[in-house]
């Protein structure tokens, strides 16, 4: 999986082509007091959020929103990395406002 880690979502000039944002996020587990639990790094990777970033990018290189759409991949594993939902859609409003959000696992 080619999680971008550290990667911010980058403003675009107003010229540029559409940008289409699609964020993955992986959900953690709550403990019973209800906080996030979190591991500085997780001992096993996301096989759900690895298989649908892999699909993602198919559909990024095969270009399935159009050739003038720029597909930007985000994906998020709460188990090892904050994931602070006002950042996202600041970023995304700033670059056009297109996006998916998707929770990823969540059963």
């Amino acid at each position: 999986m080619r999680a971008q880690r550290g990667a911010r979502m980058r403003r675009r000039d107003a010229g540029d082509a559409r940008l289409f944002h699609v964020v993955m996020i992986k959900p953690t587990h709550y403990d019973d007091d209800g906080y996030p639990i979190q591991w500085f790094r997780s001992a096993i990777p996301s096989n759900t959020l690895a298989c649908l970033n892999a699909l993602a990018e198919d559909a990024q290189r095969r270009k399935v929103l159009g050739p003038d759409v720029e597909i930007r991949l985000h994906t998020y594993d709460e188990s090892n990395r904050r994931v602070r939902p006002e950042r996202i859609v600041r970023a995304i409003r700033r670059s056009g406002g297109r996006a998916l959000i998707a929770l990823i696992g969540v059963q």
